[in-house]
This record gives structure tokens, sequence and C-alpha cells, in this order.
């Protein structure tokens, strides 16, 4: 924009607000002597008194840019104190982590999505409408499970889970084969499994 204004493509540079235009004063006071050397005016929407072609709008420039980045200053140090604050008092700060996952009740008919997540160790598929369970291979480190109320037959890829603690089928059509084979397979490695 500023190749284009020395260019003299345009008369005046408006802009929405003063402290998106600039990240500080001397930033501001620069551009501004640089604009006012090629004859283009500056001129903010939200602050109608900035308006750099009179000497009054000059001046309004440059207290409004002082004031601006006062603000963003003691903006920024009040965050950084707040987080200082939030760690030092044991909170977590950013997104919250993915090591259990409830998604119980939400219909959800597909387990696709586990193969791109993150390693979980908790995931409650309560009461959804999950019929296939194949993907669930894809998160060995899953230490508990809650399956139940679903409709699931075939339960073979959960013996692919190595760190598995606990698990909940009640209230699935199970097959006779997992019941007779990776059931008791589970139970031996050590695994809770609950049937009701």
């Amino acid at each position: 924009m500023l190749d284009q204004a020395a260019a003299r493509e345009f008369d005046l540079v408006l802009m929405f607000r003063l402290d998106r235009a600039f990240r500080s004063v001397l930033e501001g006071v620069q551009t501004l002597e640089g604009l006012k050397a090629w004859g283009v005016g500056f001129r903010s929407c939200s602050e109608p008194y900035i308006y750099t072609i009179t000497p009054m709008g000059e001046a309004m420039f440059a207290i409004s840019a002082a004031w601006a980045q006062l603000e963003r200053s003691t903006k920024d140090e009040r965050v950084k104190t707040g987080f200082a604050r939030a760690r030092a008092g044991g909170k977590s700060i950013g997104r919250p982590s993915l090591e259990n996952l409830d998604l119980s009740g939400r219909g959800l008919k597909t387990l696709d999505a586990l193969q791109s997540m993150p390693p979980l160790k908790g995931l409650n598929l309560h009461a959804s409408e999950i019929t296939d369970i194949g993907p669930i291979r894809h998160q060995p480190s899953l230490e508990y499970v809650n399956l139940s109320r679903n409709n699931i037959t075939d339960i073979s890829s959960l013996t692919d889970i190595t760190n598995l603690e606990s698990l909940h089928l009640g209230e699935n059509p199970l097959s006779a084969e997992s019941i007779n084979t990776y059931i008791v397979e589970l139970r031996t490695r050590g695994v809770e499994v609950h049937l009701d």
C-alpha cells in the first residue's frame, strides 16, 4: 500500500480504527510522515477527528496513537499477569486436553474420527448408535471404554487396545463368538469387563 501511496495512486488512506493501522506510535508517526510527503491524507472511520490533512487532525492522530499504544500494552500486561496467576493456581491454560472424550448420548454412528485424534485414555460412547467399533484400534492407549447401550455385535478390535483396564458393554447384541472368545481373552489380560 505504501508503494501505491508513493506513486500517488490515491489521495487518502481510510482505516476502520487507528489501533488497527499501526503496531506502535513510532510506526504510525513514520508512516504518517511518509504519507504527508507524498501528499496522501489519513482518516479513521471510527475516530472522525483524525484527519491528517489539517494540523488539528495531525495532533489528534499523535494523541490517539499514544493512547492506543498504552491501551494495547496495558492489555497485554494484564493478560500475561492473569495467565501467570492462573498457572500458579494450578489451572491449565489453552485448549482442554482430549485425554478423556465423552460422546455419550449424541447419536454418533461411526468412529472414523478416532483415526486422526491424539491418543486418548478414556472414551465414553454410552447410548450412541455405534455398530462398528473397528476404528477403535487406532487408539491403542485407551484405558477406559464405555460402549454400553449401542448396537455392537463384534468386539474383536478391542483386543488391539493394549492398555485397556475397564470396558463397559452392557445392552449390546453381542455375538456368541464375541462373548466366548474376546471377552474371555480380555478378562484373561486383567481387563474389567462389565456386561450389565
